[in-house]
């Protein structure tokens, strides 16, 4: 996960040093990519319709986690998913300061 999310933020854009506003903005994201997993979202069409290196590390993220058919479940995954997301981006802002 931390050579994925370093690969991600190298990608996410040009900047030197990332905020915890960004890291807000990847869980945003992962968030998003999570809740289409869960709802049966096709991934090659999320790979066609998410261009960015982050999204798709993210999709193949998603799409190597359980698939759940409970909403408790699905949400369950949906939160955890994010904030691993969110955590990882959070510890590299850490390590910059």
């Amino acid at each position: 996960m931390k050579k994925l999310l370093l690969i991600a933020l190298l990608s996410f854009g040009a900047q030197a040093k990332y905020t915890a506003e960004d890291c807000k903005v990847i869980a945003e994201h992962a968030e998003v990519i999570m809740a289409m997993r869960q709802d049966g979202a096709d991934m090659s069409k999320m790979y066609e319709r998410l261009t960015m290196n982050i999204s798709r590390l993210m999709i193949d993220e998603a799409f190597s986690k359980p698939l759940f058919s409970t909403e408790k479940h699905k949400k369950q995954m949906v939160t955890s998913f994010k904030n691993s997301w969110f955590k990882s981006c959070i510890k590299n802002v850490a390590k910059e300061s």
